[in-house]
């Protein structure tokens, strides 16, 4: 988006600045407020804010102001964003701001937008399967090189701790006991820290938070997902390892070379179908698995048929939504750190 604003007594500025959506900013002011880092929590004054996180900044005065433009006070809306955090800070003194707390301030907003440009890319890529399978005949052709081509050009979720937090901190993390993403999810930051102190705590926060936001879309996979899973949850599987097990379970199916064609196909659409769904219900406003143990089945049918719809998919029966609910209670009983994330039911 384009923010014009005033420069100086007769002059005005204009900037071009990436949207994040409301629950992006929420998750990156979280973050910072749950930093414990009074340097950090600093920058969340608007003053401070404009500066080191305007995509911030002019995330709230665009969801605040609304369509019309109306005015907005940047207090004000903090307050209304997070009703229930501590702001009393907000009104001491202000303080000089370290390197290392903009730092720290960047690389939340920077994690914040990564994450909302991923969700954009997923929704295209969702968009242009939908029309795929509802236009096989005319430019289908056309459309799927198009989603080639945008699934080359995206950028690969992080497999490993490394892909994660970089080689370094990995190779720290591991003399720790944190070999996998599942690993670190479970962790929490001030016990790291304690059992090594060369780590910081602010950064230490970052990485735990991006590994439990990665383990959720794969648990929502897992949930939603037709394959058959062992009884034991105790590891995150990736759409790609739910598509290898698809494939394994049909081609112990068939025996003839044209049947194992159908299994690679078939499991492909799984793969396909999975992602659409768990689309459906981010979109939707489920997304993580608590929220699906919070809504009752037809509340959430009621809620996820409209988006369905929207996205040329069928919509999932009630007997479904069931078992995704089932699933979900099985998935927070394994890992307790998901009891933690939840979108608020609306009232």
């Amino acid at each position: 988006m384009t923010v014009r604003f005033r420069k100086g007594p007769r002059s005005w500025d204009e900037e071009e600045i990436d949207v994040l959506g409301i629950e992006e900013i929420r998750s990156a002011l979280l973050s910072v407020l749950e930093s414990d880092s009074d340097d950090a929590k600093e920058q969340l004054k608007p003053h401070n804010m404009a500066l080191a996180s305007p995509r911030v900044f002019w995330g709230l005065v665009r969801h605040f102001g609304g369509d019309e433009h109306r005015p907005v006070d940047p207090m004000q809306s903090l307050h209304d964003l997070l009703p229930n955090a501590d702001l009393s800070f907000m009104y001491t003194r202000a303080r000089q701001m370290s390197d290392k707390a903009l730092d720290n301030m960047r690389q939340m907003e920077a994690l914040a937008a990564k994450r909302a440009a991923a969700r954009a890319r997923r929704q295209e890529r969702a968009a242009l399967r939908a029309a795929k399978q509802v236009s096989s005949n005319s430019n289908g052709g056309e459309e799927m090189e198009e989603l080639e081509e945008m699934e080359e050009m995206e950028e690969a979720p992080p497999n490993t701790v490394e892909d994660l937090c970089g080689k370094e901190a990995s190779d720290v993390l591991k003399t720790l006991g944190v070999q996998t993403l599942d690993d670190l999810a479970k962790q929490e930051a001030p016990a790291l820290v304690l059992r090594d102190q060369t780590l910081d705590r602010d950064v230490v926060v970052g990485f735990i938070e991006g590994a439990r936001q990665e383990v959720i879309v794969r648990r929502l996979g897992m949930i939603v997902t037709e394959v058959e899973l062992p009884p034991a949850l105790d590891v995150t599987l990736s759409l790609e390892d739910l598509q290898a097990r698809a494939a394994s379970s049909l081609s112990l199916s068939s025996s003839s070379s044209s049947s194992s064609s159908s299994s690679s196909s078939s499991s492909s659409q799984e793969e396909e179908m999975t992602a659409l769904h768990i689309i459906l219900l981010q979109d939707s406003g489920f997304v993580a698995p608590r929220d699906l143990t919070l809504v009752r089945t037809p509340a959430i049918f009621e809620k996820i048929t409209s988006v369905a719809k929207e996205m040329n998919i069928q919509v999932p029966t009630e007997d479904v939504i069931s078992r995704w609910r089932m699933r979900a209670w099985a998935h927070i009983a394994n890992q307790t750190w998901l009891t933690d994330y939840y979108c608020a039911p609306e009232e």
